[in-house]
């Protein structure tokens, strides 16, 4: 059984990943450092997925997300952590749904925002005149993609990483026993 994470940029995809993945003795997968790697081998130069995205703009972007989520279709006993806009392209969330249990964390977006403004660059999806105003149409939109295509929903607004790594498992073990995926 694989579980998708999916949820708003900084909602702790990449941070709770690794920790659910050893806790259930399980591989971590994240799809945005594996599309900077397939990036970097078939260009031949390492960009993180600010600048691919910046580089490429966000259709072409979305068509390197796809190609490296397409390439984990095989992938069993995963954890794997998406990009925030994974689930923006309909093909794209196809393939996650059939990988696994798709799991959606859920942050206000006041304390997303909180968390964005402390990086050093903002991402290249926020129109930097507004960044709030930018990030919280993107929000409304995403957000009514993943409550579309989410198995479970799990409360990540917590600053203790432990206890909502204990709820994420918890959710995980309750849908094991009732014979999801």
């Amino acid at each position: 059984m694989n579980i998708i994470l999916c949820g708003l940029p900084m909602c702790g995809k990449s941070t709770l990943g690794p920790m659910i993945a050893q806790k259930l003795g399980k591989i971590f997968i994240d799809t945005d450092h594996e599309l900077e790697k397939a990036y970097a081998k078939a260009v031949g130069e390492t960009l993180s997925c600010r600048e691919i995205s910046i580089r490429l703009g966000e259709p072409a972007f979305r068509r390197w997300e796809n190609f490296v989520i397409a390439g984990i279709q095989g992938i069993t006993n995963s954890i794997i952590a998406t990009g925030g806009g994974s689930l923006c392209d309909h093909e794209t969330a196809q393939i996650l749904k059939s990988l696994g249990t798709l799991v959606y964390l859920q942050v206000p977006s006041k304390v997303l925002i909180q968390r964005l403004m402390q990086k050093s660059a903002l991402p290249s999806y926020l129109n930097p005149l507004d960044p709030i105003g930018s990030f919280e149409e993107l929000s409304k939109y995403r957000c009514q993609l993943y409550e579309k295509f989410a198995d479970t929903r799990i409360d990540a607004s917590s600053t203790d990483l432990e206890e909502v790594l204990s709820r994420i498992c918890s959710s995980i073990e309750i849908e094991r026993a009732y014979g999801q995926q």
